[in-house]
């Protein structure tokens, strides 16, 4: 949806206006295959703390993605891109970040933390063992409210959108599935769109992200928050 002359300007902080813009939601959730057992403490302790160290280095690299504390609960978090800034491609953007968000889950893992438990064991045969599930993420994405919200002395900027529970619900839905990745049908219709723009551009850089060709898959028929009584299909991606 294009941004409308009667909405506030997207991205005015000093206006105490919402405006409306298309954002991405993103809930993910660390997989108990990546904490591992729960009674060794020190383990899923350095995990934790070294994960969220990662995801918000990962966050801080990205322009315009909203991920604020209140957003971090136990192994659970939340973020929005295009939100409080311009994120360009930001429904690539935002399955770029998790893929980025895997692979470095994955070093953390192999890094010893204790004599109980050490890097993951090497195989003879590879193709014979299961790649553990590390991060599951839900993907929304709709039409956001965004902007400062509450009085002058306890104001701070919030995302109100579908999005939100659209995506704690995909996540919620790949979880019980045992996959990486939900995507609601719209957020696959946004991916698909900003593909197709993307592989028109001339290629001015060679990074890999910027190559990367994403398919999704249904896997499911759900009814969304929001869209009741619809029946949409949730859909599932690749994102190694």
């Amino acid at each position: 949806m294009l941004h409308r002359q009667r909405d506030s300007m997207p991205y005015n902080t000093s206006s105490r206006t919402l405006w409306r813009v298309p954002v991405t939601s993103v809930c993910a959730r660390l997989h108990e295959d990546f904490l591992g057992d729960l009674k060794n403490r020190l383990q899923v302790h350095f995990r934790l703390s070294k994960a969220f160290v990662m995801i918000r280095k990962n966050i801080a690299s990205i322009p315009g993605v909203y991920f604020p504390e209140g957003l971090v609960v136990g192994d659970v978090f939340a973020c929005h891109f295009n939100a409080k800034g311009r994120t360009p491609r930001h429904m690539l953007t935002a399955l770029t970040f998790l893929s980025r968000c895997q692979k470095d889950l994955r070093e953390i893992m192999e890094y010893p933390t204790s004599t109980a438990s050490g890097p993951i064991p090497a195989v003879d045969n590879v193709d014979c063992v299961p790649s553990p599930l590390l991060l599951v993420a839900g993907v929304a994405s709709s039409i956001a409210h965004c902007g400062i919200l509450g009085p002058a002395h306890l104001s701070s900027f919030s995302v109100i959108s579908p999005g939100t529970t659209q995506s704690t619900f995909m996540c919620r839905t790949a979880y019980a599935n045992k996959l990486p990745l939900a995507l609601t049908w719209r957020a696959v219709d946004v991916a698909r769109q900003q593909l197709a723009i993307q592989k028109r551009m001339p290629r001015n850089d060679s990074t890999a992200e910027r190559e990367r060709d994403y398919s999704f898959q249904p896997f499911a028929q759900v009814i969304q928050p929001g869209e009741a009584p619809n029946v949409s299909h949730a859909f599932t991606g690749d994102l190694l």
